[in-house]
């Protein structure tokens, strides 16, 4: 059985049997053994379920090559129901194997039941169930229970591993929790281990998810001062919190790092000078992504296209949504409708851009429409928007009614854009008849929504109106 002779080792148990000779666990479980770590993981169960008719007991030693060898060709199910038998003696290296299990396939939530099953089984955890438990956690979101195993293994006086820091920095960086990981990377270091690149890139990633650059732009430098270079997942991470300036200078510093620039790092770039108004900046990233080895995605477009957007750059933001992504094979989404349109609205150009939204394909089955279709009406908005900048009241009432063909009924922000061209061009009735209409669509009037009404009776000196407005204000809030 060691040698790894599965059939020599089951013919020699077979015969044991045969002549009546006494078989214990012992020789079951290396016969079992043998045969899981030789991919005969049928054998393996086969055997486990005929040992209760010779009154022996299952017990972990025997379990675990077993739940392993079902994980190994997608039965983790099999394996788990090992666990639960009665007559099995549970033993911790048994449900490490469960855990394992799940993680192979990537049944996470199933690993946390299993774990929350320990006590009640009576099996001591060890540092590699802590660990595939906050493992599990992570890919769970629930980050503060991760962190409450990563406590209890100092009360079992169990030591902590680059592995257990590691991964419940990871779980604090699904959920942007930057100063939990930040105390567990000080931690790693207290423990007398060296942080690698998962760890800091983990960090990183959780400073950039909580909105705080500096903290990611510190955790990078340090990683050069601990000798540690950054590779592109951890440029990628600080990237993705930064400022445009800072960001142009990291994509800068990559290639000195031999950290090679990918789609991801440009469109992180190109994004931050969206909300620095960096227009030309994000166009030229684009023209430089081009020339890389990477691949312009959707996100790249939508990036350049929503920083054209912000510079005014209509005609920009149309060649790239009507000529360059076409050509490029990339299928629009509704960002970069959305930021098209907002681009030809922003400009005063109502004309271009109900022209994009009516272009959407009306066959049900086409993916551009249906991924407009789940983006909550915001391209139809962005429409709505844009001829009510331009005083189209009667284009924005007749948008309103007919926004059905594209998806659903209207939301808050259409009836808020067709009271406030009403509201621009004095149709005070058609706004309040608006703001009317409301809860019978299901819809709450918000501030906006008051503001617009209570603007037209301003403008008209209906003074009463507006006085009764604010009383259903006050009642609404």
């Amino acid at each position: 059985a060691k040698e790894g002779r599965s059939g020599d080792a089951k013919e020699v148990l077979l015969h044991m049997i045969a002549r009546g000779e006494e078989v214990n666990s012992f020789h079951c479980n290396a016969v079992i053994s043998a045969c899981a770590g030789g991919s005969q993981w049928w054998q393996s169960l086969q055997l486990l379920r005929s040992m209760p008719a010779m009154r022996l007991v299952v017990d972990g030693i025997g379990c675990s090559p077993a739940i392993i060898a079902c994980s190994r060709v997608s039965h983790w199910q099999l394996g788990l129901g090992l666990l639960s038998n009665r007559g099995m003696a549970r033993v911790t290296s048994a449900v490490n194997a469960g855990l394992s299990a799940c993680s192979r396939s990537s049944h996470w939530a199933q690993a946390v039941e299993l774990l929350h099953a320990l006590p009640s089984w009576r099996a001591q955890p060890d540092i590699i169930s802590l660990n595939s438990g906050i493992k599990a956690y992570a890919q769970v979101a629930q980050w503060q229970p991760a962190l409450n195993l990563l406590r209890a293994a100092a009360r079992m006086r169990l030591l902590c591993d680059q592995v257990s820091y590691s991964a419940a920095i990871s779980t604090c960086e699904k959920e942007g929790h930057w100063q939990p990981a930040l105390v567990l990377l000080g931690q790693l270091c207290d423990g007398g281990f060296v942080p690698d690149q998962i760890s800091f890139g983990a960090a990183i990633s959780a400073c950039s998810k909580g909105a705080h650059w500096h903290a990611a732009l510190k955790l990078l430098e340090h990683m050069l001062v601990v000798k540690l270079t950054p590779n592109t997942i951890s440029f990628n991470a600080a990237l993705n919190a930064c400022q445009w300036q800072h960001a142009l200078c990291l994509l800068s510093s990559m290639a000195p790092c031999r950290a090679l620039p990918d789609t991801i790092s440009y469109n992180s770039a190109m994004t931050s000078c969206i909300g620095g108004s960096q227009w030309q900046r994000s166009f030229q990233l684009l023209r430089d992504l081009f020339q890389t080895t990477a691949t312009p995605n959707v996100i790249s477009f939508n990036a350049a296209i929503g920083a054209c957007d912000k510079g005014g750059q209509w005609q920009l933001a149309l060649g790239l949504f009507r000529r360059r992504m076409p050509e490029l094979r990339l299928t629009p989404d509704a960002i970069s409708l959305t930021g098209a349109i907002r681009a030809c609205g922003s400009a005063q150009h109502w004309q271009p851009a109900l022209c994009l939204l009516l272009e959407v394909p009306t066959d049900s089955e086409s993916p551009w429409r249906l991924m407009v279709a789940s983006a909550t009406n915001i391209p139809q908005n962005a429409v709505l928007s844009a001829c009510e900048r331009a005083g189209q009241w009667q284009l924005v009432v007749s948008l309103l009614r007919s926004l059905a063909w594209v998806r659903g009924a209207p939301n808050e922000v259409s009836c808020n854009a067709v009271m406030s061209a009403c509201r621009t061009s004095g149709k005070w009735q058609l706004a309040l008849q608006t703001l009317r209409d409301m809860p019978q669509r299901n819809l709450v009037g918000n501030q906006i929504s008051y503001n617009a009404a209570l603007g037209c009776c301003e403008r008209l000196g209906f003074w009463e109106v507006a006085a009764s407005l604010l009383r259903h204000m006050a009642v609404a809030q």
